[in-house]
């Protein structure tokens, strides 16, 4: 199965509302479009975070 990257998510749903199948704009369609997300929604966990003695990351 093909997992499409949050970035083709806004494209994939503006597909579904110019086709008509879907009839009205979800609640996050806008701000998507104004804040897009990244390429990846996974993020490194917290303790393989390098960072100096006073809890700066480097």
């Amino acid at each position: 199965m093909h997992r499409a990257s949050p970035t083709q998510l806004h494209k994939h749903v503006s597909q579904l509302l110019t086709g008509g199948i879907i009839k009205t704009l979800p609640a996050w369609y806008s701000a998507m479009n104004k804040f897009p997300p990244g390429q990846s929604l996974l993020r490194s966990p917290l303790q393989f975070c390098e960072k100096d003695v006073s809890g700066k990351k480097l």
